[in-house]
């Protein structure tokens, strides 16, 4: 077999596997999309979707659908008065993803919780930031999918 019918052969197989292999993509984004629809209904299953969603996006390395877990595990820890860990959790999410619209989010639910802890100038800060961020995302609108 010469390289180019090697190559041609190594595509296919990648393309046969690639195809073969489930996407759990939409399985966490399903989990997240039950976890915000009972955001104001039912807290307890809020957490159970988002614990499991979070759970599947980590071992799938699904950045996108970790930080959204992750912002509605911090919906509930605001929710519960449990103010230190929704902020732990809300400043890991730079760690976790790059995407803006997933860290504006974040911003604006900081921006939440230093109202409920009258931390002003901390909000001012990471309105700030999601001012930046909205900018940049604006700027970049047709380049998003």
């Amino acid at each position: 077999m010469d390289f180019a019918a090697r190559l041609t052969c190594f595509v296919l197989v990648a393309l046969l596997f690639s195809a073969c292999t489930p996407s759990h993509d939409d399985e966490v984004d399903k989990l997240n999309a039950s976890a915000y629809a009972q955001r104001y209904r039912d807290l307890g299953k809020t957490q159970a979707y988002a614990r499991k969603a979070l759970s599947l996006a980590r071992q799938r390395r699904y950045s996108s659908g970790e930080a959204e877990a992750i912002h509605t595990l911090a919906f509930v820890d605001i929710a519960h008065m449990n103010y230190q860990r929704a902020d732990s959790m809300l400043q890991s999410v730079g760690a976790t993803t790059d995407n803006e619209v997933e860290l504006l989010v974040s911003d604006i639910q900081l921006m939440r919780l230093c109202q409920r802890q009258s931390r002003n100038k901390d909000f001012y800060d990471y309105r700030e930031r999601a001012q930046r961020r909205l900018r940049r995302i604006e700027e970049e609108q047709d380049e998003l999918n």
